[in-house]
Order: C-alpha cells, then sequence, then structure tokens
C-alpha cells in the first residue's frame, strides 16, 4: 500500500515534487527560486520535475533557501529509506 500523499503535494490531484510544492505555496516563481540558489529557472524546473537532481554543491543551497524543508531525501529518497 503506498503512503497517501500530503494535501500540499498535489496540484489538480496528481502528487508533485515537494519542491514545486514549497514554491507554489510562497507564490515565488522559478525564476525567484532559481535566484535565490544561483542557478537558472530551467535548472530549478528540471528538479521541480524530476528530469534532474541538484548536484551535491545546490543541496545546501536549496536547504537555506526553503529554511529546511526540502532537503537531500527529497531528491534522493535512497538516503531516507538507508537511515
Amino acid at each position: 500500500m503506498r503512503p497517501e500523499t500530503p494535501s500540499h503535494c498535489l496540484e489538480n490531484g496528481k502528487a508533485v515534487h515537494p519542491l514545486r510544492a514549497w514554491r507554489m505555496a510562497r507564490g515565488l516563481t522559478l525564476a525567484d527560486c532559481a535566484k535565490g540558489v544561483g542557478t537558472t529557472r530551467q535548472v530549478w524546473h528540471a528538479w521541480e520535475t524530476g528530469k534532474r537532481r541538484p548536484h551535491s554543491r545546490y543541496m545546501p543551497r536549496v536547504r537555506e533557501f526553503t529554511d529546511g524543508a526540502i532537503g537531500a531525501d527529497a531528491f534522493y529518497p535512497e538516503i531516507k529509506s538507508a537511515a
């Protein structure tokens, strides 16, 4: 049985990446977030859609920008399962 997706991680009834849910809940644009961590809008979008994962040098920036709400386990679920 799959765990239920939190409502803040749903968009039109479909699960979305926690990074996107975080951004949307704050009314931020892709460009706002990208600038906040020092990357491009296209890269941030790729992170949100799961097409790419942040390089290790960006993870501390993402964690700091999101005030700790988004950590490596959002992109690397194997970290959570290994703990």
